[in-house]
């Protein structure tokens, strides 16, 4: 629970800080206004470049910062906080700023493995943090779901064919794998990998053996070679990918059934269509003796009188209905051969997962977490979204036990949410502290950012020009003006925070390692943050920061960077380290921009390019007149620092 935030949610009227609700603006908003202080030799060609920027997307507002040298050289704000209204934005109204909050969450992490001993950035995230047998038991059971079997399937022959991880494949019944035919190999279409497949079924008039994958794409092939007829036959329709535990096909009609572990099943009639039938809706289905069981599932299949088998990872199987998968057995004992080693080498590879890896998203986790789905496993049914939150240790362990690491901790890149927010976790874990709270305290308050706090956080008396509306665009391409919803907790460590760009310069300022201004870290701790720990598999990422080298080495000659795009807003925020752009050298320089408008990509780029283009025009300025004292009293939001 957010401490210094709940007190104060029960008595709050939202209408009080964002009057009105939702609603279509058509008339475009002035022609960039703006407010707020820049060096005079470079405010019109920022002014200019701004200009263009809204020119050429539908924005409503926009706060800008620049840093040089470590001082802030301007700080303004543009255009409208509020479409509907005209209210300008000012230089600290603070707006979302989406994964931009992964680079401040680094920071957290970074300053508590700072300050408490025989904790380091190799600390194992399992083995040395989050040790209790919750997690053990939460990834142990998602290893055994998917290893060694990787899919099952029932062909015309009414055979049961097995596939396992270590790229074998068995001929039996489903009761005795191997009975027909041991271990043989086979092959999956490039660019799969084991840990890919979704499910397995077989039959049609070729008997073929159709593979479902992770990412959207099926195959067409035969039981030793998964791609061998097509081997990228296309998409396929479904419900959540994510969540499929098995997908059947039916010999006597031809249909397809597709089963999730949340205990829903669709039905389409291809192979690229697995949930037209009965409308798109889903029916439910039944699994013996406990329905959690459904977690448990590794495929399922349909036999040739139309009968379902499912198999479950603790070797055991039942037949039944379409519907009801145990009607006619209950559970009965499988037979496999033995794969020696698999599921321990993954739960050792989930062993090995260290701070490091989270913080540069090379964990082997991936996307983001589903608070939906954990709240049907662990049956919360008083969960509310914003005032009764699923605690992350249950968010974290129904990843866990339900989907598999994507590779071994540190060999490849896969940018996760998730793993993040796990860092959030883990800094909740060790300090005993709400993630936020920590943050606040120890790098944002130092930093002369106090201002910036979790979206859902919402202030009694507070002046209406600290928080811009957030917007988005309707169907005709017109502003729509929203609200932030009150919470009593600070949301995802991964990008729930709303900051001004002026706040997200103050934090570059104190953590840039430039001895001339003092820093919240030690130089030591921030050089381990800049540094790629995997440049081979993550040649672009630091811990937290995104980085463009232009050198090997990549210790300068580089820009620092991150973005972040959300549904109501976007930001970008890069720092330069003797970054060479059109025969200019930008050094010492820092650009943030924060957009209270979201979700489009182009835009995301577009700030990118005018961070270049704005810390290129400071880079070939000579300074004339000293840069403009910030005034921090208004600045540093006074609510959140006098408790």
């Amino acid at each position: 629970m957010m401490k210094r935030i709940a007190g104060l949610l029960s008595w709050i009227v939202l209408g009080s800080l964002l009057v009105g609700g939702q609603g279509a603006v058509s008339a475009q908003p002035p022609a960039t206004p703006s407010t707020g202080d820049c060096r005079a030799d470079i405010e019109d060609a920022i002014d200019e470049l701004v200009d263009t920027v809204f020119d050429q997307h539908t924005l409503p507002g926009m706060t800008l910062a620049v840093t040089q040298d470590g001082e802030i050289v301007c700080e303004k704000g543009y255009g409208v906080r509020r479409a509907d209204t005209n209210a300008p934005m000012q230089p600290y109204t603070i707006s979302r700023i989406g994964s931009v909050n992964k680079v401040l969450t680094t920071l957290g992490m970074m300053h508590l493995i700072e300050e408490t001993p025989g904790l380091g950035i190799t600390s194992g995230v399992y083995t040395n943090i989050l040790n209790d047998s919750d997690y053990e038991n939460a990834y142990t059971q998602g290893v055994r779901r998917h290893y060694p079997v990787i899919g099952q399937a029932i062909g015309n022959n009414n055979n049961t064919v097995t596939w396992y991880s270590n790229g074998t494949y068995t001929i039996g019944s489903s009761s005795d794998l191997d009975s027909i035919e041991g271990p043989q190999p086979f092959t999956l279409p490039a660019p799969q990998d084991m840990n890919d497949v979704l499910g397995i079924a077989r039959g049609g008039p070729d008997n073929h053996v159709y593979s479902w994958y992770r990412d959207g794409t099926y195959s067409v092939g035969t039981p030793d070679d998964l791609g061998s007829v097509q081997s990228f036959a296309g998409t396929y329709e479904s419900n959540r990918r994510d969540t499929i535990v098995g997908v059947a096909l039916d010999k006597q009609n031809g249909y397809f059934y597709a089963y999730y572990h949340d205990g829903t099943m669709t039905s389409g009639t291809s192979p690229d269509d697995l949930k037209s039938r009965w409308d798109g809706e889903t029916l439910d289905y039944t699994v013996p003796v406990n329905q959690l069981r459904r977690y448990d599932i590794v495929d399922v299949a349909r036999t040739v009188n139309g009968r379902s088998i499912v198999w479950f990872s603790d070797d055991q199987a039942s037949r039944g209905s379409a519907s009801d998968l145990g009607e006619d057995t209950g559970l009965y004992d499988v037979v496999r051969p033995d794969i020696p080693g698999e599921r321990q080498y993954w739960i050792d590879e989930y062993e090995s997962i260290q701070i490091r890896h989270l913080l540069s998203h090379t964990s082997g986790l991936w996307g983001s977490g589903d608070v939906d789905q954990a709240v049907i496993k662990y049956q919360w049914d008083d969960w509310d979204e914003n005032f009764n939150q699923l605690p992350y240790k249950d968010t974290h362990r129904y990843v866990l036990s339900t989907r598999p690491l994507q590779y071994e901790p540190g060999t490849d890149y896969d940018y996760s949410n998730h793993g993040m927010g796990l860092v959030g976790h883990v800094i909740e874990e060790l300090t005993g502290e709400d993630w936020y709270d920590y943050l606040h305290d120890n790098v944002l308050i130092p930093s002369g950012a106090g201002a910036i706090r979790p979206f859902g956080s919402i202030f009694v008396d507070e002046s209406p020009d600290r928080v811009a509306n957030p917007h988005t665009l309707d169907g005709d391409g017109n502003l729509v003006v929203g609200t932030y919803p009150q919470q009593n907790h600070s949301g995802s460590a991964a990008g729930s925070l709303m900051a001004s760009a002026g706040d997200l310069a103050r934090v570059m300022l104190a953590t840039d390692r430039d001895p001339t201004t003092p820093d919240v870290m030690d130089a030591a701790t921030l050089a381990v943050m800049e540094t790629r720990w995997f440049d081979d598999a993550a040649p672009n990422r630091t811990l937290g920061w995104s980085v463009d080298c232009q050198s090997s080495a990549c210790s300068d000659q580089r820009r620092l960077w991150h973005n972040g795009v959300v549904d109501d807003g976007v930001a970008f925020m890069a720092r330069y380290d003797s970054y060479e752009r059109n025969g200019a050298t930008i050094d010492g320089i820092g650009v943030a921009i924060v957009v209270n408008r979201g979700n489009n990509d182009s835009l995301t780029s577009r700030l990118s390019t005018l961070s270049n283009d704005v810390a290129e025009v400071v880079a070939l300025t000579e300074p004339i007149i000293a840069p403009p004292i910030p005034d921090d009293s208004r600045r540093i939001f006074l609510p959140l620092i006098n408790r």
